[in-house]
Order: C-alpha cells, then structure tokens, then sequence
C-alpha cells in the first residue's frame, strides 16, 4: 500500500520510544494518512455507528498484526486506527453530533 509521508521503521524498538520527543513526527504521519484516506475515499460522512465500524475494522488489522508479532504492519495499523479516528471525530464535530 502505497503511503503518502516516509514511515519509520516501526520494527526498531528505538522509533517511537518517547513520544513526546516524537509527537510531531507522529502528527506528520497522521496527516499524511488523513490525506491518503481523502485521496482513496473522498470527503467521508458516516454516522457514528458506521465510524465505529470503520475504526473497528481497523483496529481488528491492528490486532491481527500484534498477534501475529509483525510489528511494522502494527505501527501502519495504528496510524490507520489513529487517522480513522480523528476523520469521525471531526465528522461529528462538523455535523454537530447527530
């Protein structure tokens, strides 16, 4: 899959370790997934429900790769978890929580 910033390399262990020191990296990586995700779906409006299902489905991939120790799949799942998230959380911000 094709990612629109340069990912770390989420197998080694010193990557992310202080997240503070990292949270503007990770900012980055987050808004360069919110950019991929509009560039393949468009503008998203889903209810909240079908944003749980969304973010479900995601954080499911994120599960599969903990348990199956791919930890580079894990930091992408994540990411993915992560900008799902706030694309709902926006969507409800925008359309007043209905």
């Amino acid at each position: 899959m094709d990612t629109p910033v340069k990912l770390p390399d989420f197998g080694d262990t010193a990557v992310l370790t202080d997240t503070l020191a990292n949270f503007s990296q990770i900012v980055d990586m987050l808004r360069g997934e919110r950019e991929s995700q509009r560039a393949k779906w468009g503008a998203q409006s889903h209810s909240p429900n079908k944003w749980l299902v969304i973010l479900g489905e995601e954080y499911g991939e994120a599960c599969k790769a903990a348990l199956e120790g791919k930890r580079e799949n894990l930091g992408y799942e994540l990411l993915q978890v992560a900008a799902v998230a706030i694309s709902a959380l926006s969507g409800l911000l925008s359309d007043g929580g209905k």
